[in-house]
């Protein structure tokens, strides 16, 4: 019976749907063939690239390029760009045994009050009276915390206010380090030249003084003068004229058209005093007078004590350097004889 119902059910399919069914059948079989083409070729590449040495994965790099500016030319040319890695280096501290209590406590707070090492010790003969006495603490390095009791004593003819002796209890050493106050703040020049005891302590740099401006095509001229330690008073004496030279707390403005510069060092740290004219459009003058930590104090000396001191420089004192920049850049135009300096000089008094 069942054979029956085959015989019969194959009867109702026409002849049409066997053609294409023996017809599918012939085709996929050609298909399949077609197929091995391109996997042997894959396999052929493979065995090529082992035997070259060749990453199957590996990806040229791209050829990307950037616009540069060349010789300050606004048509910028393509430049295949370089890309350059530096090693990142940690600092390591040193160790704490071979640091000095100031440079171990650099920083000691009272009553609000921040004062910091200014890198300078003082025998005990310049120490006056007792101040305060306070603990200070140092996380150094990692897992390494430190404590300490400093002692503050004042310097004689130094204000208290700018500056402090200060003796650490744990010190085996007679050694007293100068703080100063970064607070600290005068309100005219006069009051910042006696707080510095600056008969004393103000000591110039070497035996140069560097006076530049700008003509009014732009180009830059720097001078340099030789002044010895006789000009050197001469020439400061016009600022103990100037004593009630208001202090600003403002910064150094870069639009200053004419400096006298000179390097000072006052308590052990390097100070530059900057006479500077603000140009036509600012009449006043300043004396900036700049820390290596960029504390800055700026007095309005005025225009006549500015126009002093170029006075002095030129008639006074003789040039050994002239130095001309192009406009707006600092290679030099001309250069005179090279000049030189010597050591530290004190302002005699």
């Amino acid at each position: 019976m069942n054979e029956d119902f085959l015989l019969d059910a194959l009867n109702e399919i026409s002849d049409e749907h066997i053609s294409d069914a023996v017809n599918y059948e012939a085709k996929a079989k050609k298909l399949s063939l077609k197929k091995l083409i391109p996997i042997a070729a894959c396999i052929v590449f493979v065995v090529v690239a082992v035997i070259s040495g060749k990453s199957l994965f590996e990806v040229a790099t791209p050829n990307v390029t950037v616009p540069t500016i060349v010789g300050g030319n606004t048509n910028a040319t393509m430049q295949e760009p370089t890309m350059t890695t530096s090693p990142v280096y940690c600092p390591t501290l040193p160790a704490w045994e071979s640091l000095n209590y100031g440079n171990r406590f650099n920083k000691i707070f009272y009553n609000n009050d921040e004062y910091n090492f200014a890198h300078l010790t003082k025998s005990a003969d310049r120490v006056g009276e007792f101040m305060f006495s306070t603990e200070v603490k140092r996380d150094y390095k990692i897992g390494e915390s430190y404590n300490a009791t400093a002692e503050a004593y004042v310097f004689d003819s130094v204000s208290p206010e700018a500056y402090v002796a200060v003796k650490f209890t744990e010190d085996e050493s007679d050694e007293y380090f100068v703080y100063y106050n970064a607070d600290y703040f005068p309100e005219t020049l006069g009051d910042y030249l006696d707080d510095i005891d600056a008969q004393n302590n103000l000591n110039f740099i070497g035996d140069t003084a560097e006076y530049r401006y700008e003509t009014l095509k732009g180009e830059l001229i720097k001078k340099y003068y030789n002044i010895d330690a006789k000009a050197h008073k001469e020439l400061f004496s016009l600022l103990w004229g100037k004593r009630d030279a208001v202090c600003y707390d403002r910064n150094l403005n870069d639009k200053n058209s004419e400096w006298v510069v000179i390097e000072t060092h006052i308590m052990g740290d390097l100070v530059t005093f900057l006479f500077c004219d603000s140009g036509v459009f600012d009449i006043k003058a300043h004396l900036y007078v700049i820390y290596s930590d960029n504390r800055t104090y700026c007095f309005d000396i005025g225009e006549e004590t500015f126009r002093g001191f170029i006075d002095f420089l030129e008639s006074e004192t003789e040039m050994s350097t002239e130095v001309h920049y192009h406009n707006g850049t600092t290679k030099p135009k001309s250069v005179s004889d090279a000049y030189t300096t010597t050591s530290a000089t004190t302002l005699p008094y």
